[in-house]
């Protein structure tokens, strides 16, 4: 088969799997860019991808795929996380597994919720924006009232005194941040547990500053990092809530893994937390 045939195969190829989509309800041209996107994380011509194997060796994360990957700047090879974007992994955690909400606590003005829904997050659910400002709120607000696709449901929320009353669902609900906590000085000891107690069964993703913390960082990119979170008194308690928390019982806690999210910021890496409600 010559070039133009093999592409002429593959076009058709993904041409009927977004007209599959949009047979199933899938409409915004952005969804769809999106989920084609997921389907070749996971997906070759040749049929799935095995990551398990991947030649580099590397671990998996809870979505299945490597947490890295490799790639070609000027004339190195350098390893980077596998994901550009952490919202690519909520919607690979979610896309099987649908709640009945998404909660962001610290939304700023709804950026992660609007991306996370336009790259292929679970629709017909509604998305909580979690913000301690009232300005940010208002801006959210404003954001999704400009959608009837995306039914984002702003609410002031503040760490140190979690109030989620107004989270209906109960039965799935899922809650992430995104250095948002980093700004929580001390992390009350029962913060997880007020999470979990929201329904029958809660997911915690947590895309938060914390390497410094584990036990045995002691690297100058980690000694870099906790100077900067004391001279900003920022938090220096998020690993040993998360451990006592699962050690007692309160959440089952299933996956914990040291900058492994892309970052854009060298002197403060993004590190990644997966836990669930125990049943």
């Amino acid at each position: 088969m010559n070039w133009q045939d093999s592409y002429e195969s593959l076009w058709a190829m993904r041409h009927q799997l977004i007209k599959d989509l949009m047979g199933s309800g899938e409409t915004h041209p952005a969804r769809l860019h999106y989920l084609l996107q997921w389907f070749h994380r996971f997906y070759d011509p040749s049929g799935p991808i095995d990551h398990a194997n991947n030649r580099d060796g590397f671990p998996l994360l809870p979505t299945g795929v490597p947490a890295f990957r490799t790639m070609v700047v000027e004339d190195q090879v350098v390893v980077v996380p596998f994901y550009d974007n952490p919202n690519d992994f909520l919607v690979d955690l979610l896309i099987k597994d649908k709640p009945e909400a998404v909660v962001e606590l610290g939304s700023g003005y709804g950026r992660n919720l609007i991306e996370l829904f336009y790259r292929g997050g679970p629709s017909g659910i509604p998305y909580y924006a979690g913000e301690f400002t009232e300005s940010g709120t208002a801006f959210a607000d404003t954001l999704g009232s400009l959608s009837a696709d995306l039914p984002i449901v702003p609410f002031r929320f503040d760490h140190n005194d979690p109030d989620l009353s107004i989270v209906n669902e109960s039965s799935f609900v899922v809650f992430f941040t995104c250095h948002s906590i980093e700004q929580v000085t001390k992390l009350r000891p029962d913060y997880f547990k007020i999470l979990a107690d929201q329904a029958t069964r809660v997911m915690g993703i947590h895309f938060e500053p914390f390497g410094f913390q584990i036990p045995g960082s002691n690297t100058e990119l980690d000694n870099v990092q906790k100077r900067y979170f004391e001279n900003n008194n920022w938090n220096m308690n998020l690993y040993d809530v998360l451990q006592a928390s699962a050690e007692s019982g309160e959440i089952n806690l299933k996956h914990v893994s040291k900058n492994s999210v892309s970052s854009t910021d060298r002197g403060n890496p993004t590190s990644l937390i997966v836990w669930e409600s125990n049943s």
